[in-house]
């Protein structure tokens, strides 16, 4: 069943069968290209701008699905942004991604952080003391 643009509103609980209501499934056709975050998320990391997709990403993709799809592509796409920032060397890079959630027990993000920044930076301590307090 495709929806149409003159259909009537459905109840909240679908249709009614013999004084009991039933719930309706829907099936909706998209028919425009559609473009998600992670598309966006690959595109930019595609190009090497690990700034931007750093930016773009607000946190993993429908965190609150436990479909093992949705998981397998939710952890695949966190991996890969890992990767590129563990990659980039960049201690602002470094930094955004172990202020995350994704990031913040990342003890390889936070020991490659601490070797970037220079000695006697109040964040390379900081580094230190994240990158010591996940190792015991």
């Amino acid at each position: 069943m495709y929806a149409a643009a003159n259909a009537q509103p459905m109840p909240a609980t679908g249709p009614s069968l013999g004084g009991k209501w039933i719930k309706a499934n829907l099936l909706i056709a998209i028919t425009v290209p559609l473009t998600t975050d992670v598309d966006e998320l690959r595109r930019l990391l595609a190009r090497g701008a690990v700034h931007k997709a750093l930016a773009a990403f607000t946190g993993p993709p429908v965190p609150g699905s436990d479909a093992p799809a949705v998981v397998a592509a939710r952890e695949e796409v966190v991996a890969e942004l890992r990767q590129a920032v563990l990659r980039s060397r960049s201690a602002g890079a470094l930094e955004r991604w172990t202020s995350r959630d994704a990031g913040h027990d990342d003890a390889a993000a936070w020991e490659l952080l601490e070797r970037c920044l220079p000695y006697g930076s109040p964040k390379r301590a900081t580094a230190r003391a994240h990158r010591l307090r996940l190792a015991t």
